[in-house]
């Protein structure tokens, strides 16, 4: 079952997000939340969870240009 409002749903949630807004609204606003997100609950992440929900939901594309850019 999965977790919900964990900071692995935040970061995905935050990636989809900022890949939305690089088509319609260019700018930095989406990737310094990101960066934000990133360093109150980095040391708590599970990589593995985040790396599994992002192959199950099918949304590789878009963490990877999140984290491309």
């Amino acid at each position: 079952m999965p977790r919900f409002y964990s900071p692995e749903d935040l970061l995905l949630h935050l990636c989809l997000h900022a890949v939305a807004r690089m088509v319609f609204e260019p700018g930095l606003n989406s990737f310094v939340t990101l960066a934000r997100s990133l360093q109150h609950n980095g040391g708590d992440m599970d990589w593995g969870l985040v790396q599994r929900c992002t192959r199950e939901w099918g949304i590789g594309k878009c963490v990877y240009l999140t984290f491309f850019f």
